[in-house]
């Protein structure tokens, strides 16, 4: 005996789930302290599973009275890391016009906290949104890194983002306390050599220099920042191609020597 079909009833079967493409920021932002100021740069490249696009990753907030911060963040969700850098520019400013200096780091520690118990983990475990904050206020500058929900002051130099380590390794053996045109122009061979050699960090860099005089900030221009790219690309390897051989040449050379004196003292 066939047994009868079974029919669904479809009205009640539930739709299937569309889920919104997931906006990627797998990125590299740094700061850096100059000498009289803080130097915040960032890529531009925003990715999801089809298609790669240019868009600003730092946040600036100022207030004349306050002091001045641009936040910028790396995960895998742009819109989480947009809201947070919103919620810690507005709490940075809040605290400073209420004259709780003393109060920052622990307003914005909270508020990083909150976001995360709020957004982040009720909702998907695997989203992600660490942020760098670089601040200056009175004669104070001052940047933080998030980790997940917590945050910590970090100094001479800090980073976020898929591209960090090797941004960092770069700025172990290459910072040195300098003014901000010259921090600049280290911050802008740090991002070119970051995109050049870590996948998902590219497009065009961002730099913006925070100092506490007025008006306490300012932008690189654009073409600037391209114009150093060009010399990085062009002359720079091939400065840094024919310096490391002069000094291997150097090393062999001295060798050569000490060989050439050690065998004419044993005869």
């Amino acid at each position: 005996m066939i047994a009868p079909k079974r029919f669904i009833d479809r009205q009640k079967v539930p739709p299937p789930v569309k889920r919104l493409r997931e906006t990627k920021r797998m990125t590299i932002a740094i700061g850096i302290l100059a000498g009289d100021g803080i130097v915040i740069a960032s890529d531009s490249e925003e990715s999801d599973q089809y298609f790669k696009r240019s868009q600003s990753k730092v946040s600036l907030f100022h207030n004349e009275k306050a002091g001045t911060c641009a936040v910028s963040g790396a995960g895998n969700s742009a819109g989480h890391i947009d809201t947070l850098a919103g919620n810690m520019g507005k709490r940075f400013l809040d605290t400073l016009l209420a004259s709780q200096e003393s109060a920052l780091e622990k307003n914005l520690g909270e508020c990083v906290e909150e976001f995360h118990a709020r957004h982040i983990f009720p909702c998907n475990e695997h989203l992600e949104a660490t942020m760098l904050l670089g601040a200056t206020y009175g004669s104070t500058t001052s940047i933080w890194v998030t980790s997940k929900s917590t945050i910590r002051q970090v100094a001479p130099y800090g980073a976020v983002g898929i591209g960090s380590a090797f941004a960092q390794s770069m700025l172990d053996r290459l910072w040195r306390m300098m003014p901000v045109a010259s921090i600049e122009i280290l911050a802008a061979y740090v991002m070119f050599q970051t995109k050049e050699y870590v996948d998902g960090c590219g497009k065009a860099t961002s730099i913006i220099s925070l100092q506490n005089s007025n008006p306490g900030f300012a932008y690189m221009p654009d073409s600037d920042v391209e114009a150093l790219e060009r010399a990085f690309r062009k002359d720079w390897s091939k400065r840094e191609e024919n310096l490391l051989w002069e000094l291997i040449e150097s090393i062999e050379l001295n060798q050569l020597l000490r060989g050439s004196l050690r065998n004419a003292l044993v005869e």
